[in-house]
């Protein structure tokens, strides 16, 4: 077993590794498609494992926010795995600046690699929230056929784009503050609007409004990959929950995108019953365990 950094003449055999379970890693696979776009100004480093026999069988991208994604399909992780892991991780940071901020992926892949962190003497986790995986599930609609959910309260359907910055940086600054932010999360405000903005340039972006134009109720996607596109950010106003909001909004995009030939993921708290119930109304099922570990 041994780790090679990701080069050109690798990503079209890279992308068809990870193929056949892209919805395990459709954040790694847009990182992957935007590599091969323009691999000289990818600002991340990939590294694919290989083993004995010379194919790939997983793949780390060290992103530079301090992210670490994988995509490592193994059951067991053998010894040989571990060695070659850990003395990975312990060059890289020692040549970096960057930090290691949070591995995010399927559970089984984000344990060993903290375990091989901790092994390798970076810091140790101080968070570790556990999700479930959930897939789109309904049939392909017609295009005369699909259509959001009434749910009388005044509300319209509205696609975004950047100028519609201003309508959701509340909604958007909510969500933050409720499903992520904690005591070990600071919130800054301009940079949350950053994000938005870079959003609503690169991905697809749904809101609710009311009739004086103001969002309620938002979903976008947070990766779009090669046949798969995940969800993130789902978020409804206090006043307008349990009203169907969130799950019309859901499910619409997700036939919009099944249209358009994309399959659709999101992953959400495993303690979230209320949401969890949310997506199975929406036409999702459970599929499998997702992580997010933070470190110091």
């Amino acid at each position: 077993m041994f780790y090679q950094l990701l080069t050109p003449s690798l990503i079209d055999k890279t992308i068809e590794f990870i193929k056949p379970n892209e919805y395990l890693c459709t954040g790694l696979s847009e990182k992957l498609l935007a590599f091969k776009k323009m691999p000289t100004i990818s600002k991340e480093h990939f590294f694919l494992l290989f083993n004995d026999n010379n194919d790939i069988c997983g793949i780390l991208c060290f992103c530079s926010n301090g992210r670490v994604l994988h995509f490592l399909p193994f059951t067991e992780f053998s010894s040989e795995i571990f060695s070659c892991t850990i003395k990975l991780l312990q060059n890289f940071y020692s040549r970096t600046i960057h930090t290691l901020f949070c591995i995010v992926g399927m559970g089984s892949g984000c344990d060993f690699l903290t375990k091989c962190a901790i092994q390798a003497g970076l810091s140790s986790p101080q968070i570790e929230i556990d999700y479930t995986l959930m897939v789109f599930k309904q049939q392909i609609p017609t295009k005369n056929t699909l259509s959001i959910q009434k749910t009388n309260l005044g509300l319209s359907l509205h696609r975004c784009f950047l100028q519609d910055l201003d309508l959701l940086d509340d909604l958007n600054t909510a969500y933050y503050f409720e499903e992520v932010f904690s005591p070990f999360f600071k919130c800054n405000k301009f940079i949350l609007r950053k994000e938005l903005e870079k959003s609503l340039q690169n991905q697809i972006t749904y809101a609710l409004i009311t009739e004086k134009n103001i969002a309620v109720s938002k979903v976008a996607t947070n990766a779009i990959g090669l046949n798969w596109c995940q969800l993130g950010g789902v978020y409804t106003h206090p006043l307008y929950r349990n009203k169907g909001c969130a799950s019309s909004l859901v499910s619409y995009i997700a036939q919009k995108l099944k249209v358009s030939g994309f399959n659709t993921v999101l992953f959400v708290k495993k303690n979230n019953i209320a949401a969890i119930k949310t997506y199975l109304k929406a036409g999702f099922v459970k599929k499998d365990i997702f992580k997010i570990i933070y470190f110091k």
